[in-house]
């Protein structure tokens, strides 16, 4: 345990593979989203929102006392 005060469920010590999987599929859906915004296009921000936001509620609802 990290010893800090997180909403960070216990689990996360448990699973901690699936918790790296999903920090690096975070910051790969970043870059994504960074990139597609860029672009200007509003049906592909959008879309790229949307993936960006299943990442971080997966790992929410794993992972986190909301």
């Amino acid at each position: 345990m990290s010893g800090l005060d997180t909403d960070a469920l216990p689990y996360i010590w448990k699973d901690t593979s699936k918790f790296a999987s999903l920090s690096s599929q975070l910051a790969t859906q970043s870059g994504n989203f960074t990139t597609t915004v860029s672009g200007k296009n509003v049906a592909a921000i959008r879309a790229q929102f949307k993936v960006l936001a299943e990442v971080c509620s997966t790992c929410h609802k794993s992972f986190r006392a909301d």
